[in-house]
């Protein structure tokens, strides 16, 4: 009788103390389920992905999260990590397992396995911090971060995202890990470097002569503006990366990135000695420089247009975006093969 009405007592004064608030969200077109069920002390999570390795951290991006990684595949595992740098832990920096900076194990009852394909991860997790190395996740709103790939344990590419979770509405939220203005900005101004300034100085050069002197200062105008626009659009995405405390030219979109800037700084030192040493009376195209100026702005070209691709992976680009950008290469492409026929069947030499 008397535990009865101290649990009436409790739920109708104290209903917190009761609470307890379940929910799920699918992400990355449904090859991840997240399944929470929060109350005042802990947060339990269960995930399901269609990888080999999942990871499920706390925090609203990648660097400073700690975070739960599992897999079933070989030799099971299940443990606890600090997202200290986007890197391998080397010397206490990258992704490193708590215990390597001396602190306890915070989650419990963790287990994975894997079936058919889908591996599960679960556990579960106190909602306050113990140090600096856990986040508090005390609050009505909890971000939670999340990823997936394949072992060995590494790089994951689009496979990421993360979510935000209501309490008291039952509301979530998700998104990509790629919504940084600084991103936009980088990929934005490459874009209109070399998807369209660049295009149109190159066509300018192989078809415009008929625009008398026109066709070399248009040229100079829209290679400069390419510069201009790569260099501004290195530095952000420098900065971006040193931000987030991952490394530079780790992959293969920042080191094609590094040689196309390598490349626009030489085309115009190129083109200035073509243009210095240009002979109206010339039989024949020199190797150097022109030849050589016209070889690295088209490798640069190739290479930007294959970075478009690899940079809208590494951003989770919406897949109408990989079309847009597919059709615009497309069109650039088509027009100047196109052009090029055209001037060779009419006998006017590209000199």
């Amino acid at each position: 009788m008397y535990s009865f009405l101290i649990s009436v007592f409790v739920f109708c004064f104290f209903p917190t103390l009761v609470q307890s608030e379940t929910g799920s969200v699918s992400v990355l077109g449904s090859k991840m389920t997240i399944n929470w069920d929060v109350d005042d002390q802990d947060i339990s999570i269960k995930v399901q992905a269609q990888a080999e390795w999942v990871g499920l951290g706390f925090g609203s991006v990648m660097v400073g999260s700690d975070a739960v990684i599992g897999w079933a595949k070989n030799t099971p595992s299940v443990d606890e990590y600090y997202l200290e740098k986007k890197q391998g832990c080397f010397n206490n920096q990258g992704v490193c397992k708590m215990t390597s900076f001396g602190y306890p194990i915070f989650f419990r009852n963790g287990t994975v396995s894997i079936e058919n394909g889908v591996t599960t991860l679960s556990f579960i997790r106190p909602r306050a911090s113990s140090d600096a190395h856990h986040k508090d996740i005390t609050s009505k709103t909890i971000h939670l971060i999340y990823a997936m790939g394949s072992l060995p344990l590494g790089d994951h590419q689009s496979n990421r995202g993360s979510v935000k979770l209501t309490l008291s509405s039952g509301n979530s939220t998700s998104s990509g890990d790629s919504t940084s203005p600084m991103i936009m900005a980088h990929g934005i101004m490459m874009f209109m470097a070399w998807g369209i300034f660049i295009p149109i100085g190159v066509f300018l050069a192989a078809f415009g002569k008929g625009l008398g002197v026109w066709w070399f200062r248009l040229h100079v105008f829209c290679q400069v503006t390419a510069f201009l626009l790569t260099i501004s659009a290195f530095g952000v995405i420098i900065g971006y990366v040193q931000n987030q405390g991952s490394n530079h030219f780790s992959e293969a979109h920042s080191v094609i990135g590094l040689i196309i800037v390598i490349l626009v700084c030489l085309t115009p030192i190129l083109g200035i000695i073509a243009d210095k040493k240009w002979n109206p009376e010339r039989k024949s195209t020199p190797i150097f420089p022109d030849l050589t100026h016209w070889f690295v702005s088209y490798t640069a070209i190739i290479l930007a247009f294959i970075a478009f691709f690899l940079g809208l992976a590494l951003a989770s680009a919406a897949n109408f975006l990989y079309i847009l950008v597919g059709i615009w290469v497309a069109i650039v492409c088509v027009l100047y093969l196109v052009l090029t026929v055209k001037r060779v069947k009419s006998g006017d030499a590209h000199k």
